[in-house]
């Protein structure tokens, strides 16, 4: 009995030492380099920009078809993007929006990080077909008076919101609407560093058409510009924000688990498409 009992004390004393020699093995060792860590952000930047992405492609999809089964319930013809029926605004805008989702999709289901990199130059560089539609979507979309007082009234009423619904939500959706805001907060003072446009300003511009233009100010806007479009990107990706703030989707869309928009009803979604 005190051999067997020799014989288990040894083998534990073995282990003990083994993991005792791993540990110190893995104490000496350099945890992580200045390379790897670069490397592992850049490998989640890359997932995050192809999940966004892929979130976009979905959402660009969802609307190309609300919008066909809106002009099909209006008679303007099948849409199958060969059809001479369709109005010559409404084939180009359906040939846009191919080419956007298209290419967003090939940023998605990139392989290395050459492919995303000429994917994203195709959707946005300046050379790409779709820069005129992408730039004139863009500012009218993004624009200080299109946007910025609706956004500034969502920032200013995150508050109020946490502090009467805290106790309703998860931890992973309130650290969500607060990123939310967070970015928002972002995209609004990129807006209030933008001078106020007014009628008379662009009239006393018309007025002088030899007077060189603000060069300055003109490339401080696109600076600012594409800040703001890289701000909405990032809120995109963390889906919709509280319905007490915005208000409920569209009839026929919900949100997913992530709070991403999706179609639920494509007719009623298209119904609704109808009467804006």
């Amino acid at each position: 009995m005190s051999e067997e009992k020799q014989t288990n004390d040894h083998q534990n004393d073995k282990e003990l030492a083994d993991l005792l020699d791993s540990s110190l093995k893995d104490f000496g060792k350099t945890r992580t380099t200045d390379d790897e860590l670069d490397e592992m952000m850049a490998s989640h930047d890359q997932e995050a920009a192809k999940r966004a992405a892929s979130d976009f492609q979905m959402m660009l999809q969802q609307m190309m078809s609300v919008q066909e089964e809106a002009m099909k319930a209006q008679g303007e013809g099948e849409v199958d993007g060969a059809s001479q029926e369709m109005p010559e605004d409404a084939r180009m805008f359906f040939n846009a929006m191919e080419q956007l989702i298209e290419r967003s999709g090939a940023v998605a289901n990139a392989q290395n990080t050459q492919e995303m990199v000429e994917g994203l130059e195709a959707l946005r560089g300046p050379d790409s077909e779709l820069e005129p539609f992408m730039a004139m979507l863009m500012q009218t979309l993004a624009s200080k008076e299109v946007m910025y007082p609706s956004l500034k009234e969502i920032f200013d009423a995150y508050p109020k919101y946490f502090e009467e619904h805290s106790a309703e939500i998860d931890a992973p959706t309130k650290e969500r609407y607060e990123k939310q805001r967070e970015i928002l907060g972002r995209i609004c003072e990129e807006f209030e560093k933008e001078p106020n446009s007014s009628g008379a300003d662009e009239a006393e511009a018309a007025d002088k058409p030899d007077q060189p233009a603000h060069t300055d100010e003109h490339i401080e806007g696109e600076k600012g510009f594409e800040e703001i479009g890289k701000l909405l990107i990032e809120l995109q990706a963390l889906g919709y924000p509280p319905k007490e703030l915005v208000g409920t989707l569209p009839p026929g869309w919900a949100t997913d688990d992530t709070g991403m928009p999706k179609v639920e009803d494509m007719n009623q979604a298209a119904g609704a498409c109808n009467l804006m």
